[in-house]
């Protein structure tokens, strides 16, 4: 409103006042897509992944793009990580349980770990390299190529579980590879464990 104030008292005599004097011009996020020819290249390249793939990229929100030198991203760089800047209570809160860990997951990866057929060995594997690594090197990064798209989910289930940055993109060859990191000084497990969790609380049976 101050706006079309202030254009009205610099308006000189006899001038009209058109919309376009007080709606600015502005594009929609696919047209900004169309001018950006390396967002165009990730838009093509995600389009192209079968369905499971297009959900392990939007779990992360991140893709990389074989021959560019940044990462290009289909949605806001931060995205997936601005979950976690929230103060960390678990060296102050002996309640910050495995429950809660869960509820922070988000709801497509809490739905594909309630499955019935969810391969429980691929989770306690995957939980075990992650919470390992980071317990002997709390601000370290790891990167790890997994070929299974569905495994890749589970790996940012485990993530997202302990508090932990991963980000989903394509090697030069094709390959994709998930990087992992801990936006925190410690690295502190909850009580239980995921893979434990999902089998005492769904009833998941290791296969």
């Amino acid at each position: 409103m101050e706006n079309i104030h202030s254009l009205l008292a610099l308006r000189e005599e006899g001038d009209e006042l058109t919309t376009q004097d007080i709606i600015p011009n502005s594009q929609s996020v696919f047209a900004l897509l169309l001018q950006d020819p390396a967002k165009m290249e990730a838009w093509n390249v995600f389009l192209a992944c079968s369905e499971e793939e297009q959900d392990e990229i939007l779990a992360s929100q991140s893709l990389w793009v074989d021959g560019l030198d940044q990462p290009s991203t289909i949605h806001q760089e931060e995205s997936y990580q601005t979950k976690f800047e929230f103060e960390d209570k678990r060296l102050l809160h002996p309640g910050y349980t495995s429950m809660e860990a869960f509820d922070r997951l988000s709801g497509k990866l809490k739905t594909v770990l309630k499955r019935k057929k969810l391969p429980l060995g691929v989770l306690f594997y995957l939980e075990e390299e992650i919470s390992d690594f980071f317990t002997n090197n709390p601000r370290g990064v790891i990167t790890l190529e997994i070929p299974s798209s569905f495994d890749r989910l589970l790996l940012h289930a485990v993530s997202e579980y302990h508090l932990l940055s991963s980000t989903s993109f394509l090697l030069d060859n094709q390959r994709r590879g998930t990087m992992i990191k801990n936006r925190y000084e410690n690295f502190i497990k909850p009580d239980m464990s995921l893979g434990e969790f999902v089998e005492k609380k769904f009833g998941v049976k290791r296969s």
